[in-house]
């Protein structure tokens, strides 16, 4: 068996852009000349394996800078699939330009990650990857070392990597890079991907985060990439939302915009805050959009926010209040996520680097009825331990004020949040 073997080749794009089925068609017709495209992310599209001559590329790319830092071209017929969604001519950010590509091996082991050898991961100049790859059976210190180098380099870097499922509900959960702490994992509307959550690092998390329209799992990964890369793309055009660039708010915003409507056996607990098939719900980026065009809400104050907000900033004191108004116009279905990063740390003394040591800084978010400035009656919690994410919805919440507090038990944490409360 390769040691990152690819997923079987998935259908051609349809001619039925799944852009529009993600709101992406309702936001440009808001936004106009205006609509954020991607042009200022730097993009990476990692792929199982496989080569295929220059000639195999997809029209779609002309005038995309294709660039293979390995020397391999890593162009199949999935490859220019998942790119045509990722940076392509189906992509919610087609101003994307610049385009690292990988083969999962090369990315994993002598170019980036450095699996399984004393080198440190090497920095990766990317903000958004995609990845719709999968990999498992390898042993289970080498699947923990990747796994954390995977997680280091989201926090170290700042990157947000996306990576998908197998197709089937009836599948094994992939290791790799599926069970990737800080990675968002996306799954399909029709809930046929692989359930029961990563069996490595951290057994009991649920995933995927997110799902997406789309008939394979290989479209999900590039569709939540691209839509990734046009709310960074966007934060970076608004000096207010400048903040929002950060992979921990881009999540915190694709998961508080999420459309749990098309599935109405959604359920969640305080300690299994999202749904074990569906997470926080479909993708929809013109939610997302719309969470981040409320601006930022800086917490911590005596100062009361409107009905949808976000903020990205270290945890300064072990306990945060956000306070929010709902007005009769605003009063509906509400939804908050909140991210941070898992922390990775050398296990040996520098410059050999392995052994690596993993730990989930402790968050907790609770909802409150609220008076003025004072929390009255508690209304909802999300307290799970096993994942850097915290999530609270409720089917509606009446007009008043109301009070979301973050608790933590190691300040000094760079943490994202966001909530939405809409009809």
């Amino acid at each position: 068996m390769a040691l990152f073997p690819a997923l079987a080749s998935d259908p051609a794009v349809s001619q039925t852009t799944e852009r529009d089925l993600v709101g992406y068609g309702r936001l440009a017709a808001k936004l106009g000349s205006g609509m954020p495209d991607g042009r200022s992310v730097i993009a990476c599209l990692v792929e199982g394996g496989g080569t295929a001559p220059p000639g195999q590329v997809a029209p779609n790319f002309i005038g995309k800078d294709l660039r293979f830092p390995a020397g391999i071209r890593t162009f199949t017929d999935h490859a220019n699939m998942t790119g045509t969604l990722f940076f392509g001519g189906y992509s919610l950010a087609p101003g994307l330009r610049e385009i690292d590509m990988f083969t999962a091996g090369t990315w994993g082991e002598n170019v980036l990650l450095h699996r399984g050898t004393p080198l440190e991961v090497s920095p990766q100049r990317a903000d958004v990857e995609s990845h719709s790859w999968i990999h498992d059976g390898d042993t289970p210190e080498l699947d923990r070392d990747i796994l954390r180098r995977i997680d280091l380099m989201v926090a170290r870097d700042d990157v947000l990597v996306v990576t998908t499922l197998s197709n089937g509900k009836f599948t094994v959960f992939p290791g790799i890079p599926s069970a990737a702490h800080n990675a968002l994992t996306a799954g399909v509307s029709s809930g046929e991907h692989s359930r029961g959550g990563p069996k490595t690092e951290g057994a009991g998390r649920l995933k995927p985060e997110i799902v997406v329209p789309v008939d394979v799992t290989s479209k999900a990964a590039p569709v939540v990439a691209s839509a990734g890369a046009l709310l960074i793309d966007a934060a970076r055009r608004n000096p207010d939302w400048k903040s929002a660039d950060a992979s921990i708010a881009a999540r915190a915003l694709l998961l508080a915009g999420a459309d749990r409507k098309p599935f109405p056996a959604w359920t969640r607990t305080p300690d299994r805050p999202i749904d074990a098939v569906f997470g926080a719900g479909q993708l929809d980026v013109f939610r997302s959009y719309h969470l981040l065009s409320a601006g930022r809400a800086p917490g911590g104050k005596e100062r009361a926010f409107g009905a949808c907000g976000w903020d990205c900033a270290p945890m300064a004191k072990p306990v945060r209040f956000y306070f929010f108004d709902v007005t009769p116009s605003d009063s509906g279905e509400f939804s908050a996520a909140l991210v941070w990063n898992r922390e990775i740390a050398n296990g040996l003394k520098a410059p050999v680097w392995g052994s690596l040591q993993a730990r989930i800084p402790r968050m907790e978010l609770r909802l409150y009825k609220a008076s003025g400035f004072s929390v009255g009656a508690p209304l909802d919690s999300s307290t799970q331990r096993d994942a850097p994410l915290q999530y609270l919805r409720l089917s509606r919440l009446d007009p008043g004020r109301y009070a979301l507090e973050i608790t933590t038990e190691d300040p000094g944490t760079p943490c994202a949040i966001a909530w939405r409360c809409a009809p």
